[in-house]
């Protein structure tokens, strides 16, 4: 798993009077569980930390062993759901097909984002929320994940599989068009399997990316990855 950098000496960004790492991780995760239920249920700024401590079933005291404030909580939302991106791209076996090695990447952090659609949602509603050391920390942690992307791509176009884009860009684009499966899931899970959309979304990838005559060219799609025009109107 890709570990986000920290500045030296600068300590753990949630402080914890519990030093049994063990334990600390298996408490945390009931307070992730519990309190994201309640701040998807009534927002952040709604919820109290009695509530927290409440649906965890701890008292308030035994809480604040754990955390010292509310953004605290937030914060491990966010950054275990960032870590589970994480890992999930660094499980990957090494795949010398570069054109390969990104898809598979891809499909994973797809389906890792749809799998976590309600966490993302609550971290888009309520980043802003963080505390600031908190939002630098979980900016770097999106870099990392989009660093595999922009790594592969970069492998890609050394080897002569995609076109010279900016690696970088593309890796933001590959995060940003899984991240619609969370955001604007209202308008496509009625009417589009998750399958589908993932080839909609690596269709327009590839596409700006596999260069003409390319020997990788059996990534391409042969579907369209625009939806058909609406059927014409019947005249009355």
């Amino acid at each position: 798993m890709i570990e986000p950098e920290r500045s030296a000496g600068s300590g753990p960004l949630v402080q914890s009077k519990i030093l049994n790492e063990e334990i600390l991780a298996e408490r945390r995760a009931q307070i992730i569980a519990a309190a994201s239920e309640l701040f998807l249920r009534k927002g952040f700024h709604q919820t109290s930390i009695r509530e927290i401590s409440s649906a965890v079933g701890w008292h308030m005291g035994t809480l604040y062993l754990y955390i010292s404030k509310k953004e605290d909580v937030l914060y491990l939302i966010t950054q275990s759901m960032m870590d589970a991106f994480s890992a999930v791209l660094q499980r990957l076996p090494p795949e010398p097909d570069p054109a390969l090695a990104l898809r598979k990447a891809a499909e994973a952090y797809f389906a890792a984002v749809r799998d976590m659609r309600r966490e993302m949602k609550l971290l888009y509603r309520e980043s802003a929320s963080l505390a600031p050391e908190h939002r630098q920390e979980l900016r770097r942690s999106e870099l990392s994940s989009e660093k595999v992307f922009a790594d592969l791509i970069r492998e890609g176009i050394e080897r002569g599989a995609f076109k010279p884009v900016d690696p970088n860009l593309y890796g933001h684009t590959f995060i940003a068009l899984a991240h619609m499966w969370a955001l604007k899931g209202w308008a496509i899970w009625p009417r589009v399997p998750f399958e589908d959309f993932l080839d909609h979304q690596l269709g327009i990838l590839f596409d700006g990316l596999l260069l003409d005559g390319s020997a990788y060219n059996h990534y391409r799609p042969t579907t369209p990855t625009t939806p058909p025009p609406p059927p014409a109107r019947r005249a009355h």
